[in-house]
């Protein structure tokens, strides 16, 4: 069951994000998938850049976008979760709630999807520069990240432009 709406003129299943002591509108599953998709525009651009050292900021901007496009794809299942179990960055739970909303990714992208929970990939690509064996490389953080935008993109209706 969704949650109800917070503000009176808030569409049912609002997500509502708490940043400090103000309490900010919420967004729909339309706004969380063009936010990310900007980030996966970015982590493409990025990767591109051969002027970077590392791969951190490309994997960073790609995995946030996973998070945005499971965020966005359960945000429109709405009906089989509720939008408070969105706050988290913890992949495995945002994966497991999509599958059971009926989203299917390649075995790849769901071991990708596990092992950067597994590995804090989130926090690991923010702030260590030395990969660790195993850990996502950037490109394929990319590749999975284009793998979600296109089936969430058929989900909602919406054209890919990243």
């Amino acid at each position: 069951m969704a949650d109800s709406p917070k503000y009176p003129t808030d569409p049912p299943n609002t997500l509502h994000l708490r940043a400090g002591k103000n309490d900010h509108k919420g967004t729909t599953a339309a706004g969380l998938y063009f936010l990310a998709e900007d980030f996966l525009r970015a982590a493409k651009l990025t990767a591109e850049d051969r002027r970077t050292l590392t791969g951190g900021p490309s994997r960073l901007l790609a995995l946030h976008a996973c998070e945005l496009f499971l965020k966005a794809y359960l945000l429109h299942a709405a009906a089989t979760f509720r939008p408070s179990q969105l706050r988290t960055h913890n992949f495995a739970k945002l994966y497991k709630l999509a599958t059971a909303a009926d989203l299917r990714v390649t075995k790849s992208s769901a071991d990708g999807l596990l092992r950067a929970t597994e590995l804090a990939e989130h926090n690991r690509a923010r702030y260590v520069v030395v990969q660790r064996r195993g850990e996502l490389p950037a490109k394929r953080a990319i590749a999975i990240a284009t793998e979600l935008h296109g089936k969430v993109a058929k989900v909602l209706g919406m054209q890919t432009l990243a």
